[in-house]
């Protein structure tokens, strides 16, 4: 018996889901890959001469890694200022929903990118693969990912204030706390109690600030039963 027969055809294909995550995971991958050996194989970059089979398979490894895992085979404390910019992006977004990575997760980077797509293209509805994604869920992504950002600026600021290192190397160390990563560009041994404290509750609200946010935002016991006047504003 065909078992392709017995099961609802429905089943035999890819949820919208599984298409954003495998593809946008392959997407992000090479593109990280491609972009962090292009960085750090110039003069005076940690894959100078590691020749371009063994320079791309490290750029590979650590873009995977640095989105969550933690490991590395480069110095993450001789990275060039782009690239530390470039992974400290990374470390932001982190690995797919429903997952033990840190970050905004990729789901939600997608969520918003399609929604600026399809603001741009005049559409009033977000898609992906040609399937709507609810209003109230593009909602959601849009305020976790504003949120985590005025997060990360906030710690930026205090740290700063609090120690004399270069900026870039300290966003990078935020970054890493928020994604829960474990990379670090040499900054917190350095740092400051105040700066170690803050370093900590990046960690905790990293951890499970996305996903206590989304859960807050999707289970209200008292909704508001009425809308307000609309009215136009002024904006760009």
């Amino acid at each position: 018996m065909n078992i392709n027969n017995t099961l609802p055809s429905r089943l035999l294909k890819f949820l919208t889901n599984s298409k954003l995550v495998i593809s946008s995971t392959i997407f992000l991958n090479l593109l990280g890959m491609l972009i962090l050996f292009a960085l750090e194989s110039q003069p005076k970059g940690v894959l100078e001469n590691t020749g371009i089979i063994n320079g791309s398979g490290q750029s590979l490894f650590n873009t995977v890694s640095g989105r969550t895992a933690g490991f590395s085979s480069i110095d993450f404390h001789s990275i060039r200022i782009p690239t530390a910019l470039w992974c400290s992006a990374l470390m932001f977004i982190g690995g797919a929903s429903a997952s033990t990575a840190g970050g905004i997760k990729l789901n939600t980077i997608m969520v918003v990118y399609s929604f600026i797509l399809s603001t741009l293209k005049g559409s009033k509805d977000t898609s992906i693969f040609n399937r709507k994604i609810p209003t109230e869920q593009v909602n959601r992504c849009i305020t976790i990912l504003m949120i985590s950002l005025m997060i990360i600026f906030i710690a930026t600021i205090l740290i700063s204030l609090n120690d004399s290192y270069d900026i870039h190397k300290i966003f990078f160390e935020i970054c890493s706390a928020f994604g829960t990563v474990g990379l670090s560009s040499g900054f917190t041994e350095q740092s400051s109690d105040l700066s170690k404290l803050i370093l900590i509750i990046l960690m905790i609200i990293g951890r499970i600030g996305p996903l206590t946010m989304v859960l807050a935002l999707g289970n209200r016991n008292n909704p508001i039963m009425y809308k307000n006047a609309e009215e136009r504003v002024t904006i760009g």
